[in-house]
């Protein structure tokens, strides 16, 4: 990984994925509370509309569930001009990667688009479906009692946009979505301890 500078507390950085032209980020921060209620917050897709500051331009449901994994999609409605919306499905688990595993929390990984009918869902026929894309938590203990949270995502979302934009898009949603997730898991340690 090479380091991509901090923005207000989170370390952002980069490694470039081996025959692609995109780069994996990743974004970490250091919290005080147990990891276990970032991964019971990422398995409840039906609540992200609750936590999520960009809630009004993502739309995000559930389609089916093990005691494994979730399926979801997700529609992403694109406000800049001349840029189409984004759909996708995706499976989330927070089962470990392999049997060495001992820092993941959660990953996904996005489904072929034919997976599941879900013109239901979000009527939109110019939308791009994201074939290419994948998405890792991790926590890391530390000595003095606090976690490392990373999220490392990589995603292509298609269509033709310079790769310094995806780049950039992606760096600011990254931010985003760990910053509210530890906004949420910081509200529900006061709910449950008041």
């Amino acid at each position: 990984w090479v380091s991509d500078g901090e923005e207000n507390g989170f370390s952002l950085s980069r490694k470039l994925i081996k025959d692609k032209n995109l780069y994996a980020l990743r974004v970490q921060k250091k919290v005080r509370f147990s990891p276990d209620i970032i991964q019971e917050i990422l398995i409840d897709v039906n609540n992200y509309d609750q936590f999520l500051s960009n809630t009004n331009s993502i739309k995000s449901y559930e389609l089916n569930q093990t005691n494994k994994w979730v399926d979801a999609y997700q529609y992403i409605e694109n406000n800049i001009p001349f840029l189409d919306n984004r759909e996708y499905c995706f499976r989330i688990s927070k089962e470990s990667l392999d049997d060495r595993d001992t820092l993941s929390l959660v990953h996904w990984y996005l489904l072929e688009q034919n997976y599941y009918e879900t013109e239901h869902l979000v009527r939109d026929n110019k939308s791009i479906y994201l074939n290419y894309g994948a998405g890792l938590w991790l926590a890391e203990e530390q000595t003095d009692q606090s976690v490392i949270l990373s999220y490392i995502i990589y995603i292509d979302p298609g269509g033709s946009i310079p790769d310094f934009l995806i780049d950039k898009a992606n760096r600011v949603s990254l931010v985003n979505i760990l910053k509210d997730t530890i906004s949420e898991a910081n509200r529900r340690l006061v709910l449950k301890n008041s």
